[in-house]
């Protein structure tokens, strides 16, 4: 059987080709960007020579962001992109769209990719939509509130940060001890010490300075 294909021409032709197309169709439109117009022009024209970047291109913003989540989903459950592909191209390509699968609609997801899933990945598969809802909101909550942080069990109440009366030792101690680590005391060694008055009077006292353990 005779081949009645027309040749292509050769690299060189039919770059000038292209190049005089998009020169013609430059004058005509006189965009205020070129870059964004040319690229346009590739993609509404030859998108099956651009390898799905016309695809992209074209997409929502949005749409895209919800994608790459379901991506990142899998992702974050040591699932390879591949097989994230295949449920995003059997039209379950946002986080919502994925709590409504079950681990029977796995066999459907592979048969219509035309996919052989490995054995590992279709028991981390059926480990993840046997609890998806679960799953898709705790991955969500992650999102929105980054890696959750660790909180102390029981905080000082604010009567323990109040400013101590002034002269009062034992506020100043009692704040030191809400704020700062343990403090050890010495014990108080003074002796007393009586006013000189001439008679007899009340002991008074001696100030006694505690000392602090540095930790």
């Amino acid at each position: 059987m005779t081949d009645t294909r027309v040749p292509y021409a050769s690299t060189s032709a039919a770059t000038a080709q292209l190049f005089a197309r998009l020169r013609t169709e430059l004058d005509e439109s006189k965009p205020n960007n070129v870059i964004n117009y040319c690229v346009d022009f590739l993609c509404q024209h030859y998108p099956e020579h651009l390898h799905g970047f016309a695809e992209v291109w074209k997409a929502d913003p949005e749409f895209e962001r919800e994608r790459q989540l379901v991506l990142d989903f899998f992702k974050a459950h040591k699932i390879s992109s591949d097989v994230a592909n295949h449920f995003i191209n059997a039209g379950y390509d946002t986080l919502d769209s994925l709590t409504t699968l079950t681990v029977d609609s796995l066999v459907d997801i592979e048969a219509f990719s035309e996919a052989k899933w490995l054995p590992g990945h279709k028991i981390r598969l059926q480990q993840v939509f046997q609890d998806i809802t679960s799953r898709v909101r705790a991955f969500q909550q992650q999102i929105n509130y980054g890696q959750p942080q660790f909180r102390p069990t029981s905080t000082p109440s604010p009567a323990q940060y109040a400013a101590p009366a002034a002269g009062s030792m034992l506020g100043s101690i009692q704040r030191q001890r809400a704020i700062a680590a343990p403090i050890t005391y010495a014990s108080p060694t003074v002796p007393m010490r009586m006013p000189y008055t001439g008679s007899a009077a009340r002991p008074i006292p001696a100030t006694v300075v505690p000392t602090y353990a540095v930790r």
